[in-house]
C-alpha cells in the first residue's frame, strides 16, 4: 500500500510540473563581459559579477546603479559583508576594498592605504565612518576611522594597541575601543585620545616598562594572532558596566604524543566611562569562557569546563564571590552555554556530549534546584515560560520542566527538531519526529493532544524539517517535500518535486531560505540588543541565520540615532526585510527537474500545486539568484542576459 502512495505522489508532483507554466521575466538586461556569479547580500542587494566588472543591479526594475570595472573575475566567496552594515568587502588576491553599495562608491581601499592585512572592520553609524585596523610594512599596527562620505582617511593611531576585541559609539563625537590591551575613549573626529586605561595590571606593567614593555606587547600580540586566544565582550545593559573575558588553552601533558588540553579563563570589570578596571585583580575560572549574566547587581560566570563546571555570581563593585563555600562558587553538570531569568532564581543550561542539562540557582544562597540536573538530549533552541514552568526546545526533543522541583512535566518526551516547533494561540504545535504525527502540547497544563494520527513519511529519502501555521493548516516541508494538514489534523495534501541530480544546485537556493529564516526570526524580537541577544539561539539552528539576527541587532539601534544619508538608507532597507518576512505568504520555492532541465518551481503552500517555474538549463553549475525575502529570482539565460522575475 505505501509503494502505491509513493507512486501516487510523484504522479501528483510529475502532473503538476507538467501543466506549470514558464514564469515571465519582470526585466531583462545584458551586462558586460562574460558572466560568472550573481548573488543577492544579506541585505538584500542584487550583484553581478563578469569577468569584466562588477556591477549592482535594482532588483525591481534591472536598472544599473553602478559598475567597477576594476573589480572584474571575482569568485562568489570574494565579497562579503561587513557585520552589522550592508557595506560590501571584496577581496580581489589580498588586496581589499570597502564598497558602499547604494552608489558604489569605494571608501576603502587596503593597498593604496598602505595595509598589507585587515583584522577588524566595523561600521561606526553615528559618526558615519568605517574603524578599521591592520598591519601595515614592517608588521607595524595601524588603526583608522574612514569617512564614509568622502573615503577619506579621518584619522589614523599607528601605535601597538593591540587586536580590538570591541568597538561602540557613545555619541556621533565619542566611541570606545577596547583592545587585548587598553580600553581607550576616542574623539571621533580628530582621533585624539580622551583616556585610555590598561585591560589588566599586567599590560600596564608592559605599557610602563618602556622598551622592554613594548617588546613584551608584540610578542602579546603575536601570541594572541597565532594561538587559540579567546577574548570576548560583555556589555551590561543596565549599568555602566562591561567585562573583558580572555580564554587561553595550554597542554597540561608531558607526552608530546598525547596531548592534554586545560582551558582557563579570566574576567576583568571596567567602568564605562572611564574606563577604570573595577577590580584588584580578574577572576580567574576553570574552563572555556562560556556564557555570562549580568544579574541582580552582580556578574554570574559560567565557563565552559567539560564534564563538571564551576559557576560563580561575583559583586559587580569588589569582584567577590559570593556562591559556595568561602565564595569558591558552586559545581554544575556539563559546560553552561545558555542561562534564563525566572522568578525563582537563574536558570542555567550547561551541555555535556550530546545532551543538555538544566537546573535553577537560588541567586540570594548559591544552592542549587536540583539535586540532579535535567537532562534533555540535543542542543537548546528556545525556552518559553508558562505556568507549568519553561517548555525546552532542543535540536532533539521538547518538554517542559517545573522549575520547583525539577520534573519534566511531559507524559513521555517528544522527540522534534529546532524547524519542527511552532506558537499557536499559546499553544505549542510540534512535530513528533519518532511518531510521524503532529501533536498540540498545552505548556500551562502540559496536556497532548495529537492533532494527526497517521505516520507522515516523505519521499526522496527527506524528513519533515519546516513546520508552519497557517490560517488553513499546518503545513510541513522538506527541500523537495510538502504536507498540509487542516486544524483538526486530516491531510489536506501531499506533494513530492525530485531533486535534481546535481545536489550542489541547490546552494543558491538553499542560503537565501536561511537569510528568510533568520528575518522571520529577528521579527520574532524587538529591534536593538534584544535581537542582539537572541543571536546565540538563533545560530544554534542555522549558522547564516545566527550570524545575520546578530548583525541586524548590532546595528539597528545605531542606524535609527545615526543622521547620515547611510545610516538612513541602511535603517530602511533592513526594515523593509523585516516587514516582507513579518507575515506568512502562500508559496515557496524549490528546485527541481523539468523536461530534464533544472527548474526553480513555485509552489502553493495552500494546494501543493506548482504554479509556474523558471527553467535554468541543463548546466551542472547554472548562474542564478534568490532574495527569498521579497521574492524574487534572478536567472541568467543563453544569451548570457540575466532575467529578473517577481514571484
Amino acid at each position: 500500500m505505501r509503494s502505491s502512495n509513493i507512486l501516487l505522489s510523484v504522479l501528483f508532483a510529475v502532473l503538476y510540473l507538467g501543466v506549470s507554466a514558464q514564469l515571465s521575466p519582470s526585466w531583462t538586461v545584458q551586462p558586460e563581459g562574460k558572466l560568472s556569479f550573481q548573488m543577492v547580500t544579506a541585505s538584500g542587494n542584487f550583484l553581478v559579477a563578469s569577468d569584466q566588472s562588477l556591477s549592482s543591479y535594482a532588483p525591481e526594475s534591472g536598472e544599473k546603479i553602478w559598475s567597477l570595472n576594476e573589480l572584474g573575475g571575482l569568485e562568489e566567496a570574494d565579497i562579503s559583508e561587513i557585520p552589522g552594515s550592508p557595506l560590501l568587502m571584496v577581496n580581489k588576491a589580498g588586496d581589499i576594498r570597502i564598497i558602499d553599495p547604494f552608489s558604489g562608491g569605494i571608501r576603502f581601499h587596503s593597498k593604496a592605504s598602505g595595509f598589507e592585512e585587515l583584522d577588524f572592520e566595523q561600521m561606526m553609524y553615528r559618526t558615519n565612518g568605517i574603524l578599521i585596523s591592520g598591519k601595515k610594512a614592517g608588521n607595524k599596527p595601524s588603526m583608522v576611522l574612514v569617512d564614509l562620505s568622502t573615503g577619506q582617511i579621518r584619522w589614523e593611531k599607528d601605535e601597538k594597541f593591540g587586536k580590538i576585541i570591541a568597538a561602540r559609539e557613545f555619541s556621533p563625537t565619542e566611541m570606545l575601543v577596547v583592545t587585548i590591551f587598553n580600553v581607550h575613549r576616542i574623539q571621533s573626529e580628530n582621533g585624539s585620545t580622551i583616556w585610555k586605561e590598561a585591560t589588566s595590571a599586567e599590560s600596564e606593567a608592559m605599557a610602563g616598562a618602556g622598551e622592554l614593555g613594548a617588546l613584551f606587547q608584540g610578542l602579546t600580540e603575536q601570541l594572541a594572532a597565532d594561538v587559540e586566544f579567546v577574548i570576548r565582550y560583555f556589555e551590561n545593559p543596565a549599568e555602566d558596566v562591561f567585562v573583558v573575558a580572555s580564554e587561553t588553552k595550554r597542554n597540561a601533558s608531558s607526552d608530546p604524543n598525547k596531548p592534554s588540553y586545560v582551558f582557563e579563563s579570566n574576567y576583568t570589570a571596567h567602568k564605562m566611562s572611564t574606563g577604570k578596571r573595577m577590580w584588584k585583580a580578574p577572576v580567574e575560572m576553570k574552563g572555556k569562557i562560556g556564557d555570562l549574566a549580568f544579574y541582580q547587581r552582580g556578574v554570574v560566570i559560567m565557563p565552559d569546563d567539560g564534564n563538571k563546571t564551576t559557576i560563580n555570581s561575583f559583586d559587580l563593585a569588589t569582584g567577590e564571590g559570593k556562591w559556595g563555600k568561602k565564595g569558591k562558587g558552586i559545581k554544575l553538570q556539563g559546560g553552561v552555554y545558555n542561562h534564563m531569568a525566572l522568578d525563582q532564581g537563574l536558570l542555567t543550561v550547561s551541555a555535556s556530549g550530546k545532551n543538555s542539562f538544566f537546573n535553577v540557582v537560588n541567586p540570594s544562597t548559591g544552592e542549587l534546584a536540583f539535586d540532579k540536573s535535567v537532562r534533555l538530549g540535543g542542543q537548546l533552541v528556545n525556552l518559553i515560560p508558562s505556568a507549568k514552568g519553561v517548555a525546552m526546545v532542543t535540536t532533539e526533543a521538547m518538554d517542559i520542566l517545573d522549575v520547583n522541583t525539577g520534573d519534566l512535566l511531559l507524559a513521555k518526551t517528544i522527540d522534534t527538531e529546532a524547524g519542527l516547533i511552532a506558537l499557536e494561540d499559546g499553544n505549542i504545535i510540534v512535530f513528533d519526529t519518532k511518531g510521524g504525527i503532529l501533536r498540540k502540547v498545552n505548556p500551562n497544563t502540559a496536556a497532548i493532544t495529537d492533532l494527526s494520527s497517521d505516520k507522515l513519511k516523505f519521499d526522496g529519502k527527506e524528513n519533515p524539517n519546516g513546520l508552519e501555521v497557517r490560517d488553513n493548516g499546518y503545513l510541513l516541508s522538506s527541500e523537495q517535500n510538502l504536507a498540509l494538514f487542516s486544524k483538526n489534523g486530516d491531510l489536506v495534501y501531499q506533494a513530492y518535486f525530485p531533486a535534481p541530480r546535481e545536489s550542489g544546485l541547490k546552494r543558491a537556493l538553499l542560503i537565501a531560505q536561511a537569510v528568510r529564516a533568520a528575518y522571520i526570526g529577528a521579527n520574532a524580537y524587538a529591534a536593538g540588543a534584544t535581537l542582539q541577544a537572541a543571536a546565540p539561539s538563533v545560530s544554534e539552528e542555522d549558522a547564516v541565520g545566527g550570524a545575520l539576527v546578530q548583525g541586524i541587532g548590532m546595528a539597528y539601534e545605531e542606524m535609527g540615532n545615526a543622521a547620515s544619508d547611510f545610516a538612513k538608507k541602511s535603517l530602511q532597507q533592513a526594515t523593509e526585510r523585516l516587514k516582507a518576512t513579518a507575515g506568512s505568504r502562500d508559496f515557496l520555492v524549490l528546485m527541481s527537474t523539468i523536461d530534464k532541465q533544472n527548474a526553480l518551481v513555485k509552489v502553493n503552500k495552500n494546494t501543493g500545486e506548482a504554479e509556474g517555474h523558471i527553467l535554468l538549463g541543463d548546466q551542472k553549475q547554472p548562474i542564478y539568484a534568490v532574495d527569498d525575502v521579497t521574492g524574487k529570482i534572478f536567472s541568467v539565460g543563453g544569451d548570457g542576459a540575466v532575467a529578473g522575475y517577481k514571484l
